[in-house]
Protein backbone atom coordinates (compact mmCIF):
# COMPACT_ATOMS: atom_id res chain seq x y z
CA UNK A 1 0.00 0.00 0.00
CA UNK A 2 0.92 3.66 0.00
CA UNK A 3 3.04 5.55 2.27
CA UNK A 4 4.43 2.45 4.04
CA UNK A 5 7.81 2.67 3.30
CA UNK A 6 7.43 1.01 -0.55
CA UNK A 7 9.79 3.65 -2.29
CA UNK A 8 12.66 3.00 0.28
CA UNK A 9 11.83 -0.82 -1.01
CA UNK A 10 11.82 0.01 -4.46
CA UNK A 11 14.93 1.76 -4.35
CA UNK A 12 16.82 -0.92 -2.95
CA UNK A 13 15.88 -3.33 -5.29
CA UNK A 14 16.51 -1.14 -7.94
CA UNK A 15 19.74 -0.61 -7.08
CA UNK A 16 20.47 -4.15 -6.36
CA UNK A 17 19.01 -5.35 -9.49
CA UNK A 18 22.40 -7.54 -10.69
CA UNK A 19 22.83 -8.74 -7.82
CA UNK A 20 19.42 -10.39 -7.23
CA UNK A 21 19.88 -11.48 -11.06
CA UNK A 22 22.43 -13.94 -9.91
CA UNK A 23 20.26 -15.57 -7.40
CA UNK A 24 17.62 -16.32 -9.93
CA UNK A 25 15.65 -12.90 -9.43
CA UNK A 26 14.18 -10.47 -11.60
CA UNK A 27 12.82 -7.17 -10.69
CA UNK A 28 11.94 -5.83 -14.32
CA UNK A 29 13.30 -2.83 -15.45
CA UNK A 30 10.03 -3.19 -17.98
CA UNK A 31 7.80 -0.26 -16.67
CA UNK A 32 9.66 0.64 -13.68
CA UNK A 33 8.87 4.64 -13.09
CA UNK A 34 10.43 7.94 -11.94
CA UNK A 35 7.71 10.81 -12.61
CA UNK A 36 9.43 13.69 -10.72
CA UNK A 37 12.40 15.77 -11.95
CA UNK A 38 12.64 17.23 -8.52
CA UNK A 39 12.87 14.56 -6.19
CA UNK A 40 14.72 11.20 -7.94
CA UNK A 41 14.07 9.00 -5.27
CA UNK A 42 10.29 9.10 -5.55
CA UNK A 43 9.18 6.61 -8.24
CA UNK A 44 5.08 4.83 -8.39
CA UNK A 45 7.70 1.18 -9.18
CA UNK A 46 5.58 -0.91 -11.51
CA UNK A 47 2.57 1.16 -11.62
CA UNK A 48 3.26 1.48 -15.53
CA UNK A 49 4.03 -1.86 -16.05
CA UNK A 50 0.49 -3.00 -14.64
CA UNK A 51 -1.25 -0.91 -17.00
CA UNK A 52 0.74 -2.09 -20.04
CA UNK A 53 0.07 -5.75 -19.23
CA UNK A 54 -3.71 -4.28 -18.85
CA UNK A 55 -3.34 -2.93 -22.41
CA UNK A 56 -1.33 -6.17 -24.18
CA UNK A 57 1.73 -4.09 -24.06
CA UNK A 58 4.17 -6.75 -22.71
CA UNK A 59 6.86 -7.12 -25.15
CA UNK A 60 9.19 -5.00 -23.93
CA UNK A 61 8.51 -7.35 -20.55
CA UNK A 62 8.48 -10.76 -22.72
CA UNK A 63 12.06 -10.08 -23.61
CA UNK A 64 13.03 -9.36 -20.29
CA UNK A 65 11.98 -12.60 -19.08
CA UNK A 66 13.48 -14.38 -21.34
CA UNK A 67 17.23 -13.02 -20.87
CA UNK A 68 16.87 -13.28 -17.14
CA UNK A 69 15.37 -16.89 -17.21
CA UNK A 70 15.02 -16.06 -13.48
CA UNK A 71 12.97 -18.54 -11.24
CA UNK A 72 11.43 -15.29 -9.06
CA UNK A 73 9.48 -11.90 -10.43
CA UNK A 74 9.16 -9.48 -8.06
CA UNK A 75 6.94 -6.45 -9.26
CA UNK A 76 6.03 -3.37 -6.80
CA UNK A 77 3.43 -1.26 -7.15
CA UNK A 78 2.03 -0.15 -3.84
CA UNK A 79 -1.41 1.01 -5.46
CA UNK A 80 -2.86 -1.68 -5.98
CA UNK A 81 -4.17 -2.48 -2.56
CA UNK A 82 -6.90 0.40 -2.57
CA UNK A 83 -6.61 2.30 -5.81
CA UNK A 84 -6.55 0.07 -8.95
CA UNK A 85 -9.45 -0.95 -10.68
CA UNK A 86 -10.75 -4.29 -11.03
CA UNK A 87 -9.56 -5.02 -14.47
CA UNK A 88 -5.81 -4.29 -14.49
CA UNK A 89 -5.92 -6.62 -11.17
CA UNK A 90 -7.59 -9.35 -13.78
CA UNK A 91 -4.94 -8.17 -16.63
CA UNK A 92 -2.24 -9.46 -13.66
CA UNK A 93 -3.96 -13.00 -13.31
CA UNK A 94 -4.40 -13.69 -16.51
CA UNK A 95 -0.76 -12.56 -17.88
CA UNK A 96 0.53 -14.88 -14.80
CA UNK A 97 -1.58 -17.39 -15.32
CA UNK A 98 0.43 -21.03 -14.11
CA UNK A 99 2.68 -18.77 -12.06
CA UNK A 100 2.70 -19.24 -8.46
CA UNK A 101 1.16 -15.55 -6.85
CA UNK A 102 2.18 -14.56 -3.59
CA UNK A 103 1.29 -11.53 -2.14
CA UNK A 104 2.77 -9.28 -0.01
CA UNK A 105 1.42 -6.73 1.47
CA UNK A 106 2.86 -3.69 4.29
CA UNK A 107 0.67 -2.71 6.21
CA UNK A 108 0.29 0.83 8.38
CA UNK A 109 -2.34 1.65 11.16
CA UNK A 110 -5.31 3.35 9.12
CA UNK A 111 -4.63 6.35 11.61
CA UNK A 112 -0.97 7.29 10.96
CA UNK A 113 -1.53 5.59 7.00
CA UNK A 114 -4.60 8.58 6.95
CA UNK A 115 -2.43 11.22 8.11
CA UNK A 116 0.36 10.33 5.95
CA UNK A 117 -1.77 9.73 2.38
CA UNK A 118 -3.49 13.03 3.30
CA UNK A 119 0.12 15.38 3.77
CA UNK A 120 0.81 13.47 0.35
CA UNK A 121 -2.25 14.65 -1.28
CA UNK A 122 -2.14 18.42 -0.48
CA UNK A 123 1.60 18.75 -0.62
CA UNK A 124 2.58 16.54 -3.68
CA UNK A 125 2.33 18.80 -7.18
CA UNK A 126 0.57 14.86 -8.63
CA UNK A 127 -2.52 15.44 -6.83
CA UNK A 128 -2.64 19.01 -5.17
CA UNK A 129 -5.94 18.06 -3.21
CA UNK A 130 -8.05 20.85 -2.16
CA UNK A 131 -9.84 19.16 0.91
CA UNK A 132 -9.46 19.58 4.48
CA UNK A 133 -8.41 16.59 7.12
CA UNK A 134 -12.46 15.76 8.04
CA UNK A 135 -13.00 15.93 4.12
CA UNK A 136 -10.38 13.35 3.55
CA UNK A 137 -11.23 11.11 6.67
CA UNK A 138 -14.74 11.01 5.74
CA UNK A 139 -14.10 10.40 2.04
CA UNK A 140 -11.78 7.76 2.90
CA UNK A 141 -14.28 6.14 5.11
CA UNK A 142 -16.99 6.27 2.73
CA UNK A 143 -14.59 4.50 0.21
CA UNK A 144 -14.00 1.91 2.14
CA UNK A 145 -9.96 2.54 2.70
CA UNK A 146 -10.29 1.75 6.58
CA UNK A 147 -11.26 -1.38 6.04
CA UNK A 148 -7.77 -3.06 4.89
CA UNK A 149 -9.46 -6.94 5.65
CA UNK A 150 -11.93 -6.46 2.59
CA UNK A 151 -9.36 -4.69 0.78
CA UNK A 152 -7.35 -7.66 0.63
CA UNK A 153 -9.55 -10.11 0.06
CA UNK A 154 -10.52 -8.15 -3.02
CA UNK A 155 -7.14 -7.59 -4.65
CA UNK A 156 -6.32 -11.70 -3.83
CA UNK A 157 -9.29 -12.93 -5.12
CA UNK A 158 -8.95 -10.93 -8.87
CA UNK A 159 -5.19 -11.49 -8.96
CA UNK A 160 -5.56 -15.14 -8.04
CA UNK A 161 -3.28 -15.36 -5.35
CA UNK A 162 -1.85 -18.70 -4.28
CA UNK A 163 -0.27 -17.20 -0.96
CA UNK A 164 -0.70 -14.18 1.20
CA UNK A 165 1.86 -12.68 3.45
CA UNK A 166 1.79 -9.12 6.04
CA UNK A 167 4.13 -7.10 7.64
CA UNK A 168 2.67 -4.93 9.80
CA UNK A 169 4.88 -1.37 8.95
CA UNK A 170 5.29 0.36 12.06
CA UNK A 171 6.81 -2.83 13.91
CA UNK A 172 9.55 -2.80 11.15
CA UNK A 173 10.12 0.68 10.87
CA UNK A 174 10.77 0.74 14.56
CA UNK A 175 13.08 -1.57 14.83
CA UNK A 176 14.70 0.30 11.42
CA UNK A 177 14.66 -3.37 9.44
CA UNK A 178 12.09 -2.60 7.06
CA UNK A 179 13.89 -4.00 3.70
CA UNK A 180 15.65 -6.31 5.59
CA UNK A 181 11.66 -7.43 7.47
CA UNK A 182 10.34 -7.07 3.42
CA UNK A 183 13.10 -9.50 1.95
CA UNK A 184 13.15 -12.03 5.04
CA UNK A 185 9.41 -12.29 4.14
CA UNK A 186 9.40 -12.82 0.77
CA UNK A 187 12.12 -14.93 0.61
CA UNK A 188 14.41 -12.90 -1.26
CA UNK A 189 17.91 -12.57 -0.66
CA UNK A 190 19.81 -9.65 1.08
CA UNK A 191 22.91 -8.43 -1.11
CA UNK A 192 23.71 -5.18 0.23
CA UNK A 193 23.38 -5.55 4.38
CA UNK A 194 24.43 -1.78 4.42
CA UNK A 195 22.13 -0.66 2.16
CA UNK A 196 18.71 -2.61 3.42
CA UNK A 197 19.62 -0.19 6.83
CA UNK A 198 20.32 2.85 5.69
CA UNK A 199 17.72 3.46 2.43
CA UNK A 200 15.13 5.61 3.25
CA UNK A 201 12.72 7.76 1.05
CA UNK A 202 9.94 10.10 0.69
CA UNK A 203 11.52 12.02 4.34
CA UNK A 204 9.70 15.52 3.91
CA UNK A 205 8.45 18.28 5.93
CA UNK A 206 5.07 17.22 7.06
CA UNK A 207 4.08 20.01 9.38
CA UNK A 208 0.74 21.59 10.06
CA UNK A 209 1.63 25.03 9.10
CA UNK A 210 3.01 23.56 5.25
CA UNK A 211 0.12 21.56 4.73
CA UNK A 212 -2.73 23.63 5.83
CA UNK A 213 -0.95 26.52 3.60
CA UNK A 214 -0.33 24.51 0.48
CA UNK A 215 -4.35 23.29 1.12
CA UNK A 216 -5.22 26.97 0.69
CA UNK A 217 -2.86 27.45 -2.52
CA UNK A 218 -3.94 24.15 -4.28
CA UNK A 219 -6.95 25.49 -5.85
CA UNK A 220 -5.12 27.40 -8.42
CA UNK A 221 -2.06 25.54 -8.34
CA UNK A 222 -4.04 22.22 -9.39
CA UNK A 223 -4.78 24.22 -12.95
CA UNK A 224 -1.31 24.26 -13.79
CA UNK A 225 0.27 21.12 -15.87
CA UNK A 226 1.88 18.63 -13.56
CA UNK A 227 5.24 19.30 -14.20
CA UNK A 228 4.97 23.13 -12.98
CA UNK A 229 2.94 22.26 -9.76
CA UNK A 230 6.34 20.04 -8.66
CA UNK A 231 7.76 22.78 -9.43
CA UNK A 232 6.28 24.56 -7.30
CA UNK A 233 6.14 22.01 -4.48
CA UNK A 234 10.14 22.18 -4.12
CA UNK A 235 10.05 25.83 -4.33
CA UNK A 236 7.71 26.32 -1.65
CA UNK A 237 9.21 23.55 0.48
CA UNK A 238 11.82 25.71 0.85
CA UNK A 239 10.41 28.87 1.53
CA UNK A 240 8.77 27.46 4.37
CA UNK A 241 11.92 26.30 6.03
CA UNK A 242 12.71 29.75 5.81
CA UNK A 243 9.39 31.15 6.43
CA UNK A 244 9.33 28.54 9.94
CA UNK A 245 12.90 29.72 11.35
CA UNK A 246 11.36 33.37 12.12
CA UNK A 247 8.49 31.08 14.26
CA UNK A 248 8.50 31.62 18.29
CA UNK A 249 7.60 27.95 18.95
CA UNK A 250 8.27 25.81 16.42
CA UNK A 251 7.09 23.16 18.66
CA UNK A 252 3.46 24.23 17.91
CA UNK A 253 4.14 23.16 13.94
CA UNK A 254 4.93 19.45 14.54
CA UNK A 255 3.50 17.07 12.36
CA UNK A 256 -0.18 15.97 13.26
CA UNK A 257 0.28 11.95 14.11
CA UNK A 258 -3.44 11.03 13.62
CA UNK A 259 -6.34 12.06 11.85
CA UNK A 260 -10.21 12.64 13.29
CA UNK A 261 -12.43 9.56 12.74
CA UNK A 262 -15.85 9.03 14.24
CA UNK A 263 -16.39 6.04 17.12
CA UNK A 264 -17.66 3.97 14.47
CA UNK A 265 -14.89 4.42 12.26
CA UNK A 266 -13.30 3.24 15.14
CA UNK A 267 -15.07 0.47 16.02
CA UNK A 268 -15.14 -0.90 12.08
CA UNK A 269 -11.10 -0.47 12.24
CA UNK A 270 -10.97 -2.70 15.18
CA UNK A 271 -13.06 -5.02 13.77
CA UNK A 272 -10.92 -5.33 10.54
CA UNK A 273 -7.82 -5.29 12.11
CA UNK A 274 -8.94 -8.61 14.38
CA UNK A 275 -9.78 -10.29 10.98
CA UNK A 276 -6.24 -9.52 9.92
CA UNK A 277 -4.81 -11.02 12.76
CA UNK A 278 -7.42 -14.23 12.96
CA UNK A 279 -7.04 -15.23 9.08
CA UNK A 280 -3.55 -13.81 7.57
CA UNK A 281 -1.59 -14.20 11.37
CA UNK A 282 -0.59 -10.66 11.58
CA UNK A 283 1.29 -10.23 14.56
CA UNK A 284 1.27 -7.75 15.98
CA UNK A 285 -1.74 -6.36 15.11
CA UNK A 286 -1.91 -2.72 14.14
CA UNK A 287 -2.84 -0.15 16.25
CA UNK A 288 -5.85 0.51 18.14
CA UNK A 289 -7.19 3.99 16.83
CA UNK A 290 -8.09 6.72 18.51
CA UNK A 291 -11.89 9.04 18.06
CA UNK A 292 -11.81 12.47 17.16
CA UNK A 293 -12.57 13.74 20.90
CA UNK A 294 -10.40 16.23 21.96
CA UNK A 295 -9.10 16.74 17.92
CA UNK A 296 -9.21 21.13 17.78
CA UNK A 297 -7.42 21.42 14.06
CA UNK A 298 -10.18 23.46 11.19
CA UNK A 299 -9.84 25.53 8.54
CA UNK A 300 -10.16 28.52 10.50
CA UNK A 301 -6.64 27.69 12.13
CA UNK A 302 -4.94 31.29 12.41
CA UNK A 303 -1.43 30.52 14.31
CA UNK A 304 1.20 32.81 13.21
CA UNK A 305 3.02 32.07 10.55
CA UNK A 306 -0.09 30.73 8.73
CA UNK A 307 -0.96 33.43 6.32
CA UNK A 308 2.61 34.98 6.01
CA UNK A 309 3.52 31.26 4.16
CA UNK A 310 -0.01 31.50 2.46
CA UNK A 311 1.27 35.13 0.99
CA UNK A 312 4.55 33.85 0.62
CA UNK A 313 3.17 30.96 -1.42
CA UNK A 314 0.86 32.95 -3.81
CA UNK A 315 3.92 35.85 -4.16
CA UNK A 316 5.71 32.47 -5.43
CA UNK A 317 2.66 31.57 -8.06
CA UNK A 318 2.71 35.09 -9.45
CA UNK A 319 6.83 34.70 -10.15
CA UNK A 320 6.58 30.93 -11.29
CA UNK A 321 3.58 31.80 -13.62
CA UNK A 322 5.05 34.35 -15.82
CA UNK A 323 7.79 31.81 -16.97
CA UNK A 324 7.48 31.11 -20.19
CA UNK A 325 6.61 27.70 -19.93
CA UNK A 326 3.74 27.99 -16.84
CA UNK A 327 2.86 31.01 -18.89
CA UNK A 328 2.41 29.49 -22.42
CA UNK A 329 0.66 26.10 -21.01
CA UNK A 330 -1.50 27.71 -19.15
CA UNK A 331 -3.04 29.94 -21.48
CA UNK A 332 -3.67 27.22 -23.75
CA UNK A 333 -5.06 25.31 -20.94
CA UNK A 334 -9.21 25.35 -20.94
CA UNK A 335 -9.32 26.48 -17.25
CA UNK A 336 -6.27 28.78 -16.97
CA UNK A 337 -5.85 30.75 -13.70
CA UNK A 338 -5.45 34.23 -12.65
CA UNK A 339 -1.69 33.06 -10.97
CA UNK A 340 -0.53 33.69 -14.86
CA UNK A 341 -2.09 37.48 -15.56
CA UNK A 342 0.60 40.15 -15.41
CA UNK A 343 0.03 42.15 -12.89
CA UNK A 344 -0.91 39.54 -10.49
CA UNK A 345 1.97 40.35 -7.98
CA UNK A 346 0.77 43.86 -7.73
CA UNK A 347 -3.37 42.59 -6.63
CA UNK A 348 -1.86 40.23 -4.41
CA UNK A 349 -0.19 42.94 -2.20
CA UNK A 350 -3.47 44.96 -2.69
CA UNK A 351 -5.73 41.61 -1.53
CA UNK A 352 -3.19 41.13 1.89
CA UNK A 353 -3.45 45.03 2.85
CA UNK A 354 -7.08 45.36 2.39
CA UNK A 355 -9.52 44.01 4.96
CA UNK A 356 -12.87 44.34 2.57
CA UNK A 357 -13.14 43.14 -1.32
CA UNK A 358 -15.85 43.13 -3.79
CA UNK A 359 -14.90 40.25 -6.81
CA UNK A 360 -17.37 40.94 -9.86
CA UNK A 361 -16.61 38.12 -12.36
CA UNK A 362 -13.75 37.21 -10.70
CA UNK A 363 -13.28 34.07 -8.39
CA UNK A 364 -10.15 33.27 -8.59
CA UNK A 365 -9.48 36.80 -6.72
CA UNK A 366 -12.08 36.21 -4.55
CA UNK A 367 -10.06 32.53 -3.66
CA UNK A 368 -6.87 34.31 -3.06
CA UNK A 369 -8.18 37.03 -0.88
CA UNK A 370 -10.34 34.30 1.42
CA UNK A 371 -6.72 32.18 1.90
CA UNK A 372 -6.44 34.36 4.50
CA UNK A 373 -7.69 35.37 8.01
CA UNK A 374 -10.10 38.03 8.87
CA UNK A 375 -10.65 39.11 5.49
CA UNK A 376 -14.68 40.11 4.13
CA UNK A 377 -15.42 39.18 0.73
CA UNK A 378 -18.31 38.89 -1.54
CA UNK A 379 -17.99 37.63 -5.54
CA UNK A 380 -20.21 38.21 -7.85
CA UNK A 381 -20.42 35.78 -10.83
CA UNK A 382 -20.52 37.64 -13.91
CA UNK A 383 -19.21 37.10 -17.61
CA UNK A 384 -16.06 34.57 -17.46
CA UNK A 385 -17.01 33.43 -14.20
CA UNK A 386 -19.78 31.43 -14.65
CA UNK A 387 -21.96 30.03 -11.61
CA UNK A 388 -20.71 26.75 -11.89
CA UNK A 389 -17.01 28.19 -11.52
CA UNK A 390 -18.27 30.20 -8.42
CA UNK A 391 -19.77 27.46 -6.74
CA UNK A 392 -16.23 25.45 -6.86
CA UNK A 393 -14.53 28.34 -5.11
CA UNK A 394 -17.62 28.61 -2.85
CA UNK A 395 -17.43 24.74 -1.83
CA UNK A 396 -13.13 25.16 -0.90
CA UNK A 397 -12.89 25.21 2.92
CA UNK A 398 -10.96 28.54 4.11
CA UNK A 399 -10.71 30.75 7.00
CA UNK A 400 -12.77 33.94 5.59
CA UNK A 401 -15.92 33.27 4.14
CA UNK A 402 -17.16 34.40 0.60
CA UNK A 403 -20.44 36.16 0.27
CA UNK A 404 -21.67 34.87 -3.22
CA UNK A 405 -24.26 37.57 -4.40
CA UNK A 406 -26.49 37.57 -7.24
CA UNK A 407 -25.30 38.16 -10.77
CA UNK A 408 -28.39 40.31 -12.01
CA UNK A 409 -27.62 43.36 -9.58
CA UNK A 410 -28.60 46.69 -10.88
CA UNK A 411 -26.66 49.94 -10.56
CA UNK A 412 -25.77 50.99 -6.98
CA UNK A 413 -27.08 47.72 -5.62
CA UNK A 414 -23.63 46.23 -4.85
CA UNK A 415 -24.00 49.13 -1.99
CA UNK A 416 -27.39 49.19 -1.26
CA UNK A 417 -28.45 45.60 -0.94
CA UNK A 418 -25.26 43.67 0.28
CA UNK A 419 -24.07 45.67 2.94
CA UNK A 420 -20.75 44.81 2.09
CA UNK A 421 -18.37 47.72 2.81
CA UNK A 422 -19.85 49.05 6.46
CA UNK A 423 -17.66 52.05 5.45
CA UNK A 424 -14.48 50.63 5.17
CA UNK A 425 -11.54 50.44 2.51
CA UNK A 426 -12.58 48.47 -0.44
CA UNK A 427 -10.94 46.61 -3.22
CA UNK A 428 -13.10 45.57 -6.50
CA UNK A 429 -12.18 43.02 -8.86
CA UNK A 430 -14.08 42.93 -12.11
CA UNK A 431 -13.21 40.20 -14.94
CA UNK A 432 -11.88 40.63 -17.96
CA UNK A 433 -14.48 40.51 -21.07
CA UNK A 434 -17.68 41.36 -18.94
CA UNK A 435 -20.13 44.46 -19.07
CA UNK A 436 -19.82 45.17 -16.07
CA UNK A 437 -19.39 49.18 -15.71
CA UNK A 438 -22.71 50.39 -14.88
CA UNK A 439 -22.48 47.77 -12.28
CA UNK A 440 -19.26 48.91 -10.79
CA UNK A 441 -20.25 52.15 -10.96
CA UNK A 442 -22.81 52.18 -8.00
CA UNK A 443 -19.08 51.61 -6.44
CA UNK A 444 -18.80 55.30 -6.83
CA UNK A 445 -21.94 57.04 -5.63
CA UNK A 446 -20.27 58.36 -2.71
CA UNK A 447 -17.10 60.21 -4.40
CA UNK A 448 -14.49 57.51 -3.92
CA UNK A 449 -10.81 58.51 -5.14
CA UNK A 450 -9.26 54.58 -6.38
CA UNK A 451 -6.74 53.03 -8.22
CA UNK A 452 -7.77 51.82 -11.17
CA UNK A 453 -6.04 48.56 -12.32
CA UNK A 454 -6.40 45.81 -15.01
CA UNK A 455 -5.20 42.40 -14.93
CA UNK A 456 -4.26 41.38 -18.12
CA UNK A 457 -1.79 41.45 -21.15
CA UNK A 458 -0.43 44.63 -18.82
CA UNK A 459 -0.96 46.85 -15.76
CA UNK A 460 -3.64 49.43 -17.30
CA UNK A 461 -5.94 52.34 -16.11
CA UNK A 462 -8.97 53.43 -18.37
CA UNK A 463 -9.70 57.15 -18.91
CA UNK A 464 -13.12 57.17 -19.75
CA UNK A 465 -13.76 55.44 -16.79
CA UNK A 466 -11.96 57.66 -14.89
CA UNK A 467 -13.10 61.08 -16.28
CA UNK A 468 -17.25 59.69 -16.29
CA UNK A 469 -16.77 59.47 -12.39
CA UNK A 470 -14.56 61.61 -11.43
CA UNK A 471 -12.09 59.30 -10.17
CA UNK A 472 -8.28 59.96 -9.45
CA UNK A 473 -5.55 57.20 -10.05
CA UNK A 474 -4.14 57.15 -6.19
CA UNK A 475 -1.71 54.99 -4.81
CA UNK A 476 -2.80 52.08 -1.98
CA UNK A 477 -3.60 53.66 0.70
CA UNK A 478 -6.80 55.09 -0.47
CA UNK A 479 -10.32 54.08 0.41
CA UNK A 480 -11.17 52.12 -2.50
CA UNK A 481 -9.05 49.95 -4.74
CA UNK A 482 -10.38 49.12 -7.97
CA UNK A 483 -9.00 45.58 -9.86
CA UNK A 484 -10.16 45.01 -13.21
CA UNK A 485 -8.73 41.62 -15.08
CA UNK A 486 -8.30 42.22 -18.66
CA UNK A 487 -7.00 45.08 -20.91
CA UNK A 488 -9.90 47.58 -22.45
CA UNK A 489 -9.45 49.14 -25.98
CA UNK A 490 -9.26 52.35 -24.77
CA UNK A 491 -6.14 51.86 -22.03
CA UNK A 492 -3.02 53.37 -20.91
CA UNK A 493 -0.17 51.41 -18.99
CA UNK A 494 0.21 52.09 -15.26
CA UNK A 495 3.44 53.25 -14.24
Amino acid sequence: MTKAGSTAIQNYLEKCRNELRTHGVLFPETGFARGNPFDPERTSGHLELVRQIRRRGVQPLEDELKQANARVVVLSAENLLLDRPDDELRALAEYFHGWEVTVIVILRSQQEWLRSRYVESVLSGFKASIGTVQEFTAEAAEKGWLNYYAALERVCRLVSADEVRLINYEEAALKGRLVEEFLRVADLPLTDAALARTIRANVREKDVLLVEAKRRLNPLLRRWSRDARLAYEAEFREIAKEVEKRLPDPAQYVKQDWLPLSETDCLEISATNLELERVYGLVPPLRTPVSAAGYTYQHRDSRKGLDELVIAGWKLGAMLGQRADVHEEARGAEVSSALVSKGIDRVINLLVSAQVSLHIGSADTALIAASMSSKLLALVPLGSCCPGEALDVLRVRLPSEIICLKSSLSKGSVLSESGVLCGRRLEVVVARGTDAMELVSGVFMGGFTCTVILIGCELTCIPDFISRFSLEVASSEDDCIILIPGAGRDTKRVQ
